[in-house]
């Protein structure tokens, strides 16, 4: 499935931004280049970077960091990414529209009153910091270092994970039936051909309430029969109702209607990927999002420890 800048799960877009824009900062990255020895003189004054003319006047160290920062926020709270609703890159310009119906903006390699609320909504998100306690020092490097480890050692359980999911059916379902790991039911779920996706939905939606709502992540209520209801090719509607789907099956507070979601969610798809020709679609679905998306963000992370680890 394809889908326009905001139609995309967020860490999806924020991926595609940080690689179109990795080049920009590329000096940042090598060992003892000019670019990479100033910008350990500016740790070195134990200042706020952004206090600093010599930083703020540096497109490649200003990006440097707002790479960094996007980073961060790439897999904050796993693959489904509850805090962003929609990323967007025009040119070198980054808005992100978060769920809570704010949004920031920020120009790569340009530090300005945007980018600065920006970044003291980043601190507060991330790190549970004040504006008062956020600066770009040497102490932020080390947290981002470790943040990014973090990151390294969940992805790479998950794509652990994902070998052994793939190797036939009843292993899918079972990972989906220990409800431990949250990511790789967004990603088996996302993976799913669009039109078994849709049956899915149709056949599950019967079991709620008449009269049950929930929130979309427009900040709609809808009616959650009439909303699975509707079939949809469209990658942006099928992927709110993987992530209502999602709310439901593991922290919906209507415990029945919860129970009954797991168990009608699990007996379909156990039915669903015994067909070879839907297991085999799945299983290349997830495959294509393990090679191109997730092996691609833990090479990032690693990029980006390697990097930091010199600068602490």
């Amino acid at each position: 499935m394809s889908g326009s800048a905001t139609s995309l799960p967020a860490s999806v877009s924020i991926l595609q931004s940080i690689v179109t824009h990795l080049g920009d900062a590329q000096p940042l990255f090598k060992k003892n280049n000019p670019l990479q020895v100033q910008f350990l003189a500016f740790l070195n004054t134990e200042k706020d970077l952004i206090e600093l003319p010599s930083f703020v006047s540096s497109p490649e160290s200003v990006t440097f960091i707002q790479l960094m920062l996007l980073t961060a926020l790439s897999l904050l709270d796993g693959l489904e990414n509850t805090h962003i609703k929609w990323i967007s890159t025009k040119g070198k310009t980054v808005t992100i529209q978060w769920k809570n119906k704010m949004s920031s903006s920020f120009t790569f390699g340009k530090i300005d009153q945007s980018y600065k609320q920006f970044q003291s909504y980043f601190f507060n998100k991330v790190f549970s910091k004040t504006k008062q306690n956020a600066q770009l020092n040497r102490d932020f490097i080390a947290s981002l270092v470790h943040l990014f480890q973090k990151y390294s050692n969940d992805l790479e359980a998950s794509i652990n994970r994902i070998n052994i999911l793939t190797q036939n059916p009843v292993q899918m379902i079972s990972s989906i039936g220990e409800n431990k790991d949250l990511d790789l039911f967004f990603i088996i779920l996302s993976s799913l051909p669009s039109e078994q996706l849709n049956a899915l939905y149709l056949h599950i939606q019967q079991f709620f309430p008449a009269n049950m709502e929930l929130k979309t992540s427009k900040g709609q209520m809808v009616n959650l029969k009439g909303f699975f209801q509707i079939p949809s090719q469209d990658i942006r509607f099928l992927i709110d109702k993987i992530k209502m789907h999602f709310n439901l099956f593991f922290y919906s507070d209507a415990k029945e209607v919860r129970a009954k979601i797991q168990q009608e969610t699990l007996s379909f798809l156990k039915i669903l990927l015994t067909n070879t020709s839907y297991f085999t679609e799945t299983v290349e679905n997830i495959t294509n999002t393990r090679d191109n998306f997730l092996a691609t963000q833990l090479s990032l992370y690693t990029l980006f420890c390697t990097t930091l680890q010199r600068y602490v």
